[in-house]
């Protein structure tokens, strides 16, 4: 099956994050799921909160002035979040597997002066592998108007190597930027945050 991508827009807004606490409690759902006589052919809705993984100060950035030149100065892929571990749900692979998994990404950008874009893109990998060297789970567009803030959320499901990662005990997960400036008008100032990184995991009990 082929990832199915979409994105969009929507209004600018906070809402509370979860703590590191999220995996132990959704390894407790899993238990208590397990429990239940009959679940066998039931499906458990577990969410991660992959955002809550890294570091505060690698959330929101600020770049610029890039200087005007024709065709537009290119910064080239650039480090946001280098390396961030990811805990998943402990065993959970002895005692169930995962059915589907649909990320959603959130950025927030914002143009102080001047005009251009710029290119997020999402890693994840297994905890052997550095997740730059595997191909990007989602890559977001982005274009800076003038003095104008945008949220853009994208989400991702189908995707089956990612689907294979959450299988396991723990993921790696990187984050880069690639901008480019104007060529002409005012040079290019601004930020971007990232409002939200998460995954929905759809688990069914093995059977015994």
């Amino acid at each position: 099956m082929r990832p199915v991508l979409r994105c969009f827009t929507r209004p600018r807004n906070r809402r509370p994050r979860a703590s590191h606490a999220a995996a132990a409690a959704a390894a407790l759902a899993l238990l208590a799921w397990l429990a239940l006589p009959g679940c066998g052919d039931k499906s458990l809705v577990l969410k991660v909160d992959i955002l809550s993984y890294m570091d505060p100060g690698q959330r929101q950035f600020s770049f610029g002035p890039i200087p005007v030149q024709a065709g537009g100065i290119a910064t080239g892929e650039q480090s946001v979040v280098p390396d961030a571990a990811v805990n998943l749900f402990g065993n959970f692979g002895d005692v169930a597997f995962v059915r589907a998994v649909s990320i959603r990404f959130a950025v927030t950008s914002e143009a102080y002066t001047g005009s251009g874009s710029d290119t997020l893109r999402m890693y994840l990998s297994d905890p052997d592998t550095d997740p730059r060297t595997t191909p990007a789970v989602v890559s977001q567009p982005i274009t800076f108007t003038p003095a104008k803030a945008e949220t853009l959320v994208t989400e991702i499901d189908g995707d089956a190597r990612v689907l294979g990662l959450f299988q396991g005990k723990q993921l790696r997960v990187a984050v880069t930027s690639s901008l480019r400036g104007p060529d002409s008008g005012a040079p290019l100032s601004g930020s971007i945050r990232i409002d939200g990184l998460d995954a929905v995991v759809i688990a069914g009990r093995k059977a015994t």
